[in-house]
């Protein structure tokens, strides 16, 4: 093979791949053509009857950090239900807790 041949090194399987640059949302549909993707991490799961939310996820419900929710629970602010050892958030009492907190002008 001459240092110049380079078509041993383009056959190769290798070769063909592509490196995948950027965070570009690929589409994938399903067969019935509706759109496949996973959400975020900042979108909460929102089946009908489901009213209890983990920390993490009132956490993002709320725009804020999981410690963040925490503190405000320890501290009283937020009501907690603990039917394990996790916490379990309300989004009916999440949802006053976003009332409250808004300025009234």
């Amino acid at each position: 093979m001459a240092l110049g041949d380079r078509s041993a090194f383009d056959a190769s399987p290798r070769s063909r791949r592509r490196h995948r640059t950027g965070t570009a949302n690929v589409k994938t549909l399903d067969k019935s053509g509706k759109d496949n993707r996973h959400t975020d991490r900042q979108s909460v799961d929102r089946r009908p009857g489901r009213r209890l939310l983990t920390l993490r996820e009132a956490a993002c419900y709320l725009g804020i950090s999981p410690w963040t929710l925490r503190e405000l629970t320890w501290k009283g602010s937020l009501p907690v239900v603990r039917m394990t050892r996790k916490l379990h958030f309300d989004l009916q009492d999440l949802d006053r807790f976003i009332e409250a907190a808004k300025d009234r002008l």
